[in-house]
């Protein structure tokens, strides 16, 4: 049954895209079902978020019927516009010796990936402490879910939910399995769906031999495997960060205005993972704005308003999470009500860039910062060329927004703070910055 909420999910994002896309077929099959089920998971999670605050509790019949009903009505819109039929002319031969090696990588990793998962069930401590604790509450707590917002502090009630929901969606098609079960299986799916997605988004633009080198880079990593199977929300962060990185660096040459939609849809699913997502859309939609209104002087950008529109169809969940139930950030209402900065200055800007390098040669991450080191010095000028000056300014903004939260801290220890954050943006940045670096260093000559 788990399965069968898969292919719901997979068939919402896989048909939603065909009808977005112009040219169905100019998406490549693998690619179109990595992102198909990225955005058909988060649809379903949008779906179940909306179905409680409708129904006032967790309902599966209704959430199986919701996800049902929209997938029949976007087969029936695929069928009208005629959209299978672009499908007519893709080939895919299983039986090549690439495919072969892609379809027994991936079974290997499978294995890897649950056993190493299977090694901590319930997750680490942000997984049973904060995301599983709130999943519990969204299916046991019937009328009372709403009290994951009066929670102590410590349990981020200001977190949005879609990790959280794309667990009870799961969950809705058989509860009678063990919960442990689902937030498990959902960790192994996305470690894997993140690889698929990078490998798919990667052949579009360097030889497919090197891009599989790339995935199994990701998917191999030692501290990759831990911390994706640790049940955490930063693996759909790093996920629809990348999506949104791949899909970004598509439209803006294509100039398609579905590959746009798709986008925003992507950034949008992204704000609502953590609160950091709400951060990196912004900044990335904000660097698209200001490279094409300010820095190209276009005054007319025709991918724009369906760039925003999908990126506020999917943003609507955060909205009304933010503005309707979640409370406030404390960490930020601090900042702006009291003079008690302790690290705003520069014995807390050296700590900081301190950390930051010693975390770059920490034996955990095997030299694979010093190799992403290598690469962007080798070729530099090309990373602010085209759509990749806005992937990299995308990167320089994001470190300065963070080394300005660190510098406001008030209710840590800076040191403890950046000890226990530090590596996790490392690890949720680490596949889009493996595909910006891969694309940009073997890019074909045609691309």
């Amino acid at each position: 049954m788990v399965f069968f909420a898969y292919l719901i999910s997979f068939l919402l994002g896989y048909c939603a895209i065909l009808n977005l896309l112009k040219r169905p077929s100019s998406l490549p099959p693998g690619l179109h079902c990595a992102l198909g089920l990225s955005l058909g998971l988060g649809i379903s999670g949008l779906l179940t978020f909306y179905g409680l605050l409708l129904y006032g509790r967790f309902d599966p019949a209704l959430i199986i019927i919701e996800n049902l009903g929209l997938l029949s009505g976007l087969i029936f819109l695929s069928f009208f516009r005629k959209k299978f039929n672009a499908l007519k002319s893709i080939s895919f031969n299983p039986w090549d010796p690439f495919s072969i090696t892609v379809i027994l990588l991936f079974l290997t990793l499978t294995v890897i990936l649950s056993y190493f998962a299977q090694k901590h069930p319930f997750g680490e401590w942000d997984a049973w402490s904060l995301w599983n604790m709130k999943l519990k509450f969204l299916i046991y707590g019937a009328d009372h879910w709403k009290d994951i917002f009066q929670l102590h502090w410590h349990t981020q009630p200001d977190y949005p939910l879609l990790l959280p929901c794309i667990n009870a969606y799961l969950f809705a098609f058989d509860t009678a399995q063990d919960l442990t079960t689902v937030t498990l299986t959902t960790s192994v799916v996305l470690a894997l769906l993140c690889g698929w997605t990078l490998l798919g988004g990667l052949k579009l633009f360097i030889d497919k031999k090197i891009a599989l080198l790339a995935c199994a880079l990701l998917l191999s990593h030692p501290y990759y495997i831990m911390m994706a199977t640790s049940q955490y929300t930063d693996i759909l962060l790093g996920l629809y960060l990348l999506a949104g990185f791949i899909t970004l660096k598509l439209m803006i040459p294509s100039q398609d205005k579905g590959t746009a939609t798709l986008t925003g849809l992507f950034l949008g699913l992204l704000a609502f993972t953590k609160n950091e997502g709400i951060a990196l859309s912004l900044l990335l939609i904000g660097l698209y704005a200001i490279d094409h209104f300010l820095v190209k002087r276009k005054k007319k950008d025709p991918l724009f308003i369906p760039f925003t529109g999908g990126f506020l169809t999917t943003l609507s969940a955060t909205l009304v999470f933010k503005f309707l139930l979640a409370p406030p950030n404390r960490d930020i209402l601090n900042f702006s009500s009291t003079g008690q900065h302790n690290y705003f200055g520069w014995n807390g800007l050296k700590t900081i860039i301190e950390f930051f390098i010693l975390e770059t040669v920490n034996p955990r991450w095997h030299f694979l910062w010093i190799f992403i080191g290598i690469l962007i010095a080798l070729k530099l000028r090309d990373y602010f060329r085209g759509e990749n000056r806005i992937l990299t300014l995308f990167f320089t903004g994001y470190l300065g927004i963070l080394l300005f939260i660190y510098l406001t801290t008030t209710h840590f220890d800076l040191t403890w703070r950046l000890t226990r954050t530090v590596e996790r943006i490392f690890f949720y940045l680490m596949p889009s910055v493996i595909f910006l670096c891969f694309s940009i260093h073997w890019q074909k000559k045609e691309s």
